[in-house]
């Protein structure tokens, strides 16, 4: 949307991200991004993927993605990471239900997902749910074993704190992706810089 470009923070938005993943991978590091159309209760969303080196994606580079997407569409950063060699891996994402109190996430991200998870999450307030970024790369296989423990933080009896539909189409799709733009009906807001735990 038109208002949310003119307002865009780089150094409350999940681009600010990037200069951290550019500083510990290096700057020739792709990133995967991808423009999405929502649709509720779908399996399946309409999604085009595409990667960027970790050094051309700045603030500019995000207004400039934003400005360029068709009406009811987003922007995503995907999880997926191509190193240097070429390697596929995973950064930590998660979407959680609405917005849980962070002592909650702490408390769970120590309990499921490790110290060194849970020590590096990086918190981002979406404007419906609260997302979770964590820059210590995954293989293939360890990221489908960090999807089961998402799971695993929904405790039988308590409210959910992660989506599980969110975890299915990730599952389906093969990488992660959280929202970085609002410009569909469904979104009233970019994310914005909540809290790091680390």
């Amino acid at each position: 949307m038109v208002d949310e470009i003119f307002s865009f923070d780089a150094t409350s938005h999940p681009v600010s991200l990037v200069r951290e993943i550019e500083a510990i991978y290096g700057r020739e590091v792709l990133l995967s991004f991808s423009r999405y159309f929502y649709r509720p209760c779908h399996l399946l969303d309409e999604r085009v993927v595409f990667t960027e080196t970790a050094a051309a994606v700045t603030s500019g580079w995000v207004l400039e993605a934003i400005s360029q997407l068709q009406d009811e569409w987003e922007l995503a950063m995907n999880s997926v990471v191509l190193d240097g060699r070429g390697r596929k891996k995973h950064l930590g994402m998660i979407d959680f239900v609405g917005k849980p109190p962070v002592s909650l996430i702490r408390e769970r991200a120590r309990n499921f997902l490790g110290s060194r998870m849970a020590a590096s999450l990086i918190l981002f307030d979406s404007g419906r749910s609260i997302h979770g970024y964590s820059l210590g790369l995954m293989g293939p296989a360890e990221w489908h074993h960090f999807l089961g423990r998402l799971l695993l933080m929904n405790l039988p009896g308590d409210k959910p704190l992660v989506d599980e539909r969110w975890i299915g189409h990730r599952l389906i799709g093969g990488y992660s992706a959280l929202r970085w733009s609002a410009n569909s009906s469904h979104h009233s807001a970019a994310p914005r810089l909540l809290e790091s735990i680390r």
